[in-house]
């Protein structure tokens, strides 16, 4: 991949370009944006609902473990969910950056080679950053702020999994205490979007194949801000450390 010329990493990191650049994104590709969120996240959520919470749940005799277990498999789940919609948001995000629109047979096929990677990386990613926060706490935040960016570079980049981890902790250097303010506000608005989608469905909906569809509503929401927020972040430090490529759409559609 080559770079156009530009003097990288000059001043602070433009944490304001972040968010702009993730509502130009969604703003401008609505179709594909909710195509990416209902297959990267209201179905897989979804399905994890039903096997995790529903008839697995039901066949467990030891109650206190599942809610000994329960958190720890959801920051992995987690992990594995938001690495799948980086990965699927950043084509989307690359062709925004070049002015290119993109078709949705290929936005989504861009995703779906990628997905067994940004699995098994999400899968190393949130282990390992679940043990952290389970040890030590600050541990877990370093590997989540070192890593943050690293499926976007697996499929930006076609890479193998360490290499990725490796490309976002040097991307991310000089910039993760902006990151830190972007993971925490993304965190706080997910968890008071699911506060309220659990009393409405508490409230008013009751239990049954309704909190299914309300999960894969704010699935498919998550997955849209997740997405674009760190799928524009990638780009965005990409340009501050390095200046925008010449080739990004031809090696991430190739």
């Amino acid at each position: 991949m080559t770079y156009s010329e530009t003097n990288g990493a000059q001043g602070g990191f433009p944490i304001g370009g972040v968010f702009s650049r993730a509502v130009g994104m969604v703003g401008a590709n609505p179709g594909a944006a909710l195509a990416l969120g209902l297959v990267f996240g209201a179905i897989p959520l979804a399905a994890y609902d039903y096997l995790f919470r529903g008839p697995l749940l039901r066949t467990v005799d030891q109650p206190t473990a599942i809610a000994i277990a329960a958190p720890l498999v959801g920051l992995v789940v987690g992990a594995v969910h938001g690495t799948l919609a980086q990965g699927a948001f950043l084509p989307l995000a690359v062709a925004q950056d070049s002015g290119t629109r993109m078709g949705m047979g290929g936005l989504l096929g861009a995703g779906l080679r990628a997905t067994p990677m940004l699995f098994m990386l999400g899968l190393i990613k949130g282990i390992l950053i679940t043990l952290g926060l389970v040890a030590l706490v600050v541990p877990g935040v370093m590997l989540l702020l070192f890593w943050v960016v690293a499926s976007a570079a697996l499929v930006d980049q076609r890479t193998g999994i360490f290499e990725a981890l490796g490309r976002s902790r040097m991307l991310t250097k000089g910039a993760r205490f902006q990151i830190l303010g972007i993971v925490l506000a993304t965190t706080v608005g997910f968890s008071a979007l699911n506060y309220a989608a659990a009393r409405l469905t508490g409230r008013a909906l009751g239990a049954g194949n309704e909190i299914l569809v309300m999960r894969g509503l704010v699935g498919t929401i998550t997955t849209i801000i997740s997405g674009s927020v760190f799928a524009s972040l990638y780009v965005e430090l990409r340009t501050w450390k390095e200046g925008a490529p010449t080739d990004a759409l031809a090696e991430i559609f190739a």
